[in-house]
């Protein structure tokens, strides 16, 4: 069930929508598997037990930390330092004690083992479907790295979208509203009368506000509290338009 305000703060009517555009990491598509699955799957991986039932609890604290603690730019020490305070966070939520650095070294070394792999979120087919029906114009508006057009089309959802802004081919990241001015005027439609829908409130909330657009935040492990809009399934989308 969507977890929402009552009332949108832009004071836009609904009706008002004629676009909605996605994030695509963490919302459209997740690496390796949803989030709520993806820690326990890698301790699995490591040789790390975890009671499933502390699954999500884990996966929680992660999504926390990341908020938290950006993750730094560069691939060396900082990087590797950062990862491990993700894997300790998420192991501690777990219940699990003894040396959790070592544990946290080996699903470093797991992750890193593992063929980059990229799946849908399970609603994306019908909602894409559901809002094309109901004649949105639909855009992916994310920071990436030059493939994402790409990616999409490997995975059969880039044709629902009338404009892909990968941030590495448009020269500029969210939270910069210039990202997203760009696909609005790509796609036709006005800030204004545009949803933006993706996991970050720093990023995407903060883009979709600068931008003028309507901030939805998509927040399965309900991590978000305070936020104006959310929903905790991207199927709840639709109940917001």
């Amino acid at each position: 069930m969507a977890a929402t305000t009552p009332t949108d703060p832009t004071g836009l009517p609904r009706s008002g929508i004629r676009a909605v555009s996605f994030d695509a990491g963490s919302t459209l598509i997740h690496w390796l598997t949803h989030p709520r699955d993806r820690f326990g799957m890698l301790c699995r991986l490591a040789g790390i037990p975890i009671d499933e039932s502390m699954f999500r609890a884990a996966a929680r604290a992660c999504a926390r930390y990341q908020q938290d603690n950006p993750l730094p730019g560069d691939l060396g020490d900082a990087s590797r330092e950062w990862w491990r305070g993700l894997d300790i966070s998420g192991l501690k939520a777990a219940g699990v004690t003894g040396d959790l650095v070592g544990m946290a070294d080996r699903i470093i070394a797991t992750a890193q083992s593992l063929d980059p792999r990229w799946v849908l979120d399970p609603d994306v087919p019908a909602v894409l479907d559901a809002l094309r029906q109901r004649g949105m114009r639909l855009a992916v508006v994310s920071n990436w790295d030059g493939d994402l057009e790409e990616r999409l089309g490997a995975l059969g959802i880039a044709r629902y979208f009338m404009f892909i802004a990968d941030s590495t081919v448009i020269g500029v990241r969210k939270p910069d509203p210039g990202i997203y001015r760009t696909t609005c005027a790509a796609i036709g439609v006005p800030p204004e009368q545009c949803m933006h829908v993706g996991d970050s409130p720093d990023t995407d909330g903060a883009v979709a506000r600068a931008a003028g657009a309507v901030p939805v935040i998509y927040d399965p492990l309900d991590c978000w509290d305070g936020v104006d809009l959310r929903v905790n399934r991207l199927m709840d989308v639709l109940a917001l338009l």
